[in-house]
């Protein structure tokens, strides 16, 4: 699998306004503009505003380089530092991460983190693989005002997508009490009431293990009860 990557990388709301092309938004705050050959003029201009880091990699089949620079008030500062060896041990000197860290970048904290992830991943810069998903990422980012209106519909979007996935690992789970079940032992007629029994059920299951017959009828008398005294006109 190959990947491609020219680019100016720097605060995304900045490069909007300075860059006169579409932004392609990173987390982080950070927006990137795809580059052509030539670009090291506007990167001129772009940097007497704020730093930025110019970033190119080309790989395929696992081999490749990483080439990085860092443009500080109209002139090259840093790089460009250049590399064909990625030695794990070395990550954070890759050229790429290197330069976002100039930028600012840090971690956010986590519990937990896959052994590879580094500024690289943190960004986001692996979200696409050639200039022309770059490209068309910037080209949807234009609806948005800001990095903040973009961020909090992304935010949206995956609040949704992990809503999505919890209720299909819920529905693959087989709850303890059947529609006709639930019917009896709360004494309701078919509705949506049953539907919301079932899944609460499902939920149970899933917290607390496999229950018995007995176990899942107090629980749902129990769950009716607070939802009555939630909604009294239910």
């Amino acid at each position: 699998m190959s990947y491609q990557l020219y680019a100016a990388v720097g605060p995304y709301d900045l490069l909007r306004e300075i860059a006169g092309a579409p932004v392609a938004p990173l987390r982080h705050r950070m927006g990137l503009v795809p580059l052509r050959p030539g670009h090291e003029p506007e990167l001129k201009n772009w940097s007497r505003t704020a730093a930025i880091g110019e970033v190119e990699a080309d790989f395929f089949g696992g081999d490749g380089y990483q080439t990085a620079s860092l443009w500080r008030a109209g002139q090259r500062v840093w790089g460009p530092s250049h590399t064909e060896e990625f030695p794990t041990a070395r990550r954070p000197d890759w050229p790429i991460n290197a330069v976002l860290a100039r930028l600012g970048v840090v971690p956010e904290p986590r519990n937990a983190r896959p052994e590879h992830h580094d500024l690289f991943h943190e960004v986001g810069l692996g979200a696409e693989r050639d200039h022309e998903g770059w490209d068309r990422r910037a080209a949807e980012a234009q609806t948005y005002r800001t990095y903040d209106e973009w961020h909090a519909d992304q935010q949206k979007e995956r609040e949704a997508a992990a809503r999505r996935a919890a209720d299909m690992r819920l529905a693959r789970i087989e709850a303890p009490l059947d529609g006709a079940e639930v019917m009896r032992v709360l004494e309701i007629p078919a509705g949506p009431q049953v539907g919301a029994a079932i899944h609460f059920l499902r939920s149970l299951v899933a917290e607390r293990g496999e229950l018995s017959r007995t176990d899942a009828e107090a629980a749902l008398q129990a769950w009716n009860s607070q939802a009555r005294t939630r909604f009294p006109s239910r």
